[in-house]
């Protein structure tokens, strides 16, 4: 027989351990799978809170106990937007258009997808509700399947008298984005 667990609850809360226990026949292996999750940023260096236990099949007393030596890290998106503080159009006359710009700089580790939309619309609806099935499922320690997220939209948006084109970009680690606005001074 085996069992494999976290020995602190700190530990509990980061692994999900499956099987946890089990039990083999002589010269049997077994498959145990270790799931880290985190909800912070942490890094985990030669952590032995994960212990095995093996234990006689027929007195279940324990023979052997030792730990598993586990590295693990987690880390956030981290991005800045170019100008921090917004576009200025300033005044523009009726009938003519202003273009500014702005960049979103990926300063992560990770690949991550961009896309804007009109605040309240379906499509905001759409992907708010895709985030919070994720994050539930990323809380219940359930893998998230992005293989069928493929690329953001790439043409323009239009968002009242405002055109933002690209719609969407996947910006890699150490890259940005840019972004074109259109300002339109009519009715």
């Amino acid at each position: 027989k085996f069992r494999v667990y976290a020995s602190k609850r700190a530990t509990r809360k980061l692994f999900t351990i499956a099987p946890e226990d089990g039990t083999l026949a002589p010269e049997e292996d077994s498959r145990v799978e270790v799931t880290f999750l985190s909800h912070r940023e942490l890094r985990l260096k030669d952590n032995k809170d994960v212990r095995v236990q093996i234990m006689d099949g027929r007195s279940g007393e324990v023979v052997e106990t030792f730990p598993l030596s586990i590295s693990a890290r987690s880390v956030f998106s981290k991005t800045r937007t170019v100008p921090m503080r917004g576009i200025n159009f300033g005044a523009v006359q009726y009938g003519e258009e202003r273009e500014r710009s702005f960049e979103v700089k990926n300063d992560g580790e990770f690949d991550f997808n961009l896309q804007v939309v009109a605040l309240n619309s379906d499509d905001d609806k759409a992907l708010l509700e895709r985030v919070e099935k994720d994050a539930a499922a990323a809380r219940e320690g359930v893998a998230v399947d992005t293989s069928e997220d493929g690329a953001p939209p790439t043409g323009p948006i239009e968002l009242g008298r405002f055109t933002v084109e690209p719609q969407g970009a996947v910006v890699p680690p150490g890259t940005s984005a840019q972004f074109t606005v259109k300002f339109a001074a009519e009715g």
